[in-house]
């Protein structure tokens, strides 16, 4: 069981895809959330 759980954490160094991938994913949502956020500012005239 102990070896099911390593492997599992492990996962994400060992491929390079899924490493891309979640890199790629946080950078997206970043975005979105900074966009969000610039827009809540400007709409509550914390922004010109």
């Amino acid at each position: 069981m102990g070896n099911l759980i390593n492997d599992i954490l492990n996962a994400p160094i060992d491929s390079p895809l899924i490493l891309v991938l979640s890199i790629a994913y946080a950078i997206a949502i970043s975005i979105g959330i900074y966009d969000v956020r610039l827009i809540q500012a400007k709409t509550r005239g914390f922004c010109q």
